[in-house]
């Protein structure tokens, strides 16, 4: 190439991974465009008028495995923007988009079945998590020796007087949400 070819290629380069750059920087909000950004790198091999391999490029320049990328782009080739914007709102597994169900009136009963395992799976998860987070007596007092036990050592360590106005605060505050939970017993 001469300088006249490479000037516009430098800059075509320059400003892919500037976009592509930003688009990272904005996180999440623009996935699908920045792996636009990067398949285009790759499909025109802007990434050699900068010396660099593919597999250079990516930790380098985008901050990502060529692995990563690779995936990225054949995710883009596969499922297009929409599955990107969806994986903006929710976590979703390439595999558990590709058994997605359509959305069109056909399926209304599916979508509803399926809209109303997930709810119960919520409700069982969290039905679950109040039953194993239920504080018994014994670990609320081991929890509360422990409490003492960390304001005692505040108060005994070396730079106590320049703490005591916020340790008698935060011992006055302690004894008032203990008086106020006695009332309700």
């Amino acid at each position: 190439m001469n300088d006249q070819t490479e000037a516009p290629v430098s800059v075509a380069i320059g400003t892919w991974i500037g976009r592509e750059q930003a688009f990272n920087a904005l996180a999440h909000h623009c996935s699908d465009a920045r792996v636009a950004c990067l398949k285009q790198i790759r499909d025109t091999e802007a990434y050699k008028t900068l010396n660099l391999t593919w597999e250079e490029f990516c930790p380098r320049q985008a901050g990502i495995s060529r692995a990563q990328a690779d995936r990225l782009i054949s995710q883009l080739s596969e499922f297009g923007v929409p599955y990107f914007q969806l994986t903006d709102i929710v976590p979703v597994s390439p595999a558990a988009y590709r058994e997605q169900i359509p959305i069109t009136p056909e399926n209304t009963a599916k979508i509803k079945a399926a809209v109303s395992a997930l709810r119960k799976d919520i409700e069982r998860a969290e039905s679950d998590y109040l039953v194993r987070s239920r504080p018994n007596i014994t670990s609320l007092q081991i929890r509360f020796d422990a409490y003492c036990e960390d304001i005692r050592r505040l108060i005994h360590h070396a730079k106590f007087e320049e703490n005591k106005p916020a340790i008698s605060g935060l011992l006055f505050y302690s004894a008032e949400k203990i008086k106020e939970l006695t009332t309700q017993a």
